[in-house]
C-alpha cells in the first residue's frame, strides 16, 4: 500500500503564506562574467505534504497493481512522493483545494490536470508502473512464480514490453484510468488493455498449452488450438470471459469448438 504522510492541516491554506522551503528551485541569477546586474530569481514554493494526497490519488486510480495488491512490496517511495510534491506545487489554488480535500482527478481544472499528469510522468518511473501492471496481469493469468522457480524470461520480456508501451507517459495513463474507474468497475480499463494486450501473448501461449495438455492434448494439438484461439481474442478479453471454460461469446465458442475438432482430439481421454 502506498505510504501516506500528509499533514492534517490544510495544504491549500499553507500555500498562501508559507516562506520558501530549502527544496525550492531557483533560476540562475546570472552567468559568470556578466557586467550587468543579476536577473531577478524565480522561486517555486514547495507545498509541504502535497505528495501524500497525490500518491493517494494514484493509489485510487484503479490501475492494476497500483493499489495494495503488490506481492513484491513495490510502492510509491518517500522520494517519489517528495518529487510529486515539488512538481505539483504550481497547482492553482482551486486545484490544491481539490487535491487536499480528497477530490478526484476528474475534478481538476484542465491546467491542474496537466500539471498532475506531468508530475506523475516525471516522478514515477515507467519501470515502476510497468512492474506493478505486469505483476497484476501475471497473477490473473495464474503465472506468478513460486518460491524456488527458475526465472522465466517471458515474465521479464512482458514487463519490458509494457514499459515500452508507457513511453514516458504514465501520468496520462493514470489520469485516463482514474476518470474511467470513477464510473466503471472493470479491473482492466481500455487504456491498460491497449498497452498490455500486445505484450501478453507469449505468456498466454504457454498457459493455454499447459492447460490443454492437462486435458490430454499432446503438444502439437495444444499449440494448434492455442495459436488459433489467441488469433481470435485478446488476453484481457480472455480473462474477462473466465478462460476456455468460461462464458465465451457465441461466435468465439463456435471457433473454439472448431479448433478442438480440427486440432484434436485429445490423445488421452
Amino acid at each position: 500500500m502506498l505510504v501516506l504522510s500528509a499533514s492534517s492541516c490544510s495544504l491549500a491554506e499553507e500555500a498562501k503564506g508559507a516562506s520558501p522551503t530549502p527544496d525550492s528551485r531557483q533560476t540562475a541569477a546570472g552567468t559568470a562574467g556578466d557586467s550587468g546586474p543579476p536577473e531577478p530569481s524565480t522561486t517555486l514554493q514547495v507545498i509541504a505534504g502535497l505528495g501524500a494526497p497525490l500518491a493517494a490519488l494514484v493509489d485510487g486510480a484503479g490501475v492494476p497493481g497500483l493499489g495494495d495488491s503488490s506481492t513484491t512490496g513495490t510502492e510509491v517511495s518517500p522520494e517519489q512522493q517528495s518529487c510529486l510534491e515539488r512538481e505539483a506545487s504550481t497547482l492553482p489554488p482551486e486545484d490544491l483545494r481539490t487535491i487536499t480535500t480528497n477530490g478526484a482527478f476528474g475534478d481538476l481544472s484542465l491546467p491542474g490536470a496537466s500539471i498532475v499528469r506531468n508530475a506523475i510522468s516525471t516522478c514515477l518511473p515507467d519501470d515502476v508502473l510497468a512492474a506493478r501492471i505486469s505483476e497484476e496481469y501475471v497473477a490473473w493469468m495464474n503465472a506468478t512464480p513460486q518460491p524456488g522457480d527458475e526465472p522465466d524470461p517471458k515474465l521479464a520480456e512482458f514487463t519490458t514490453c509494457i514499459q515500452g508501451g508507457l513511453a514516458d507517459n504514465g501520468g496520462e495513463l493514470i489520469v485516463q484510468v482514474a476518470k474511467l474507474t470513477a464510473t466503471d468497475v472493470n479491473p482492466r480499463p481500455e487504456p491498460i488493455r491497449e498497452i498490455v494486450d500486445p505484450c501478453a501473448n507469449p505468456l498466454m501461449e504457454q498457459r493455454l498449452i499447459n492447460e490443454l495438455a492437462n486435458e490430454g492434448y499432446d503438444y502439437d494439438g495444444a499449440a494448434c488450438i492455442t495459436f488459433g484461439f489467441l488469433g481470435r481474442t485478446t488476453v484481457s478479453d480472455y480473462l474477462d470471459y473466465g478462460g476456455l471454460e468460461g462464458e465465451l461469446p457465441p461466435i468465439l465458442a463456435i471457433d473454439l469448438k472448431e479448433l478442438r475438432e480440427n486440432c484434436g482430439p485429445p490423445k488421452q481421454q
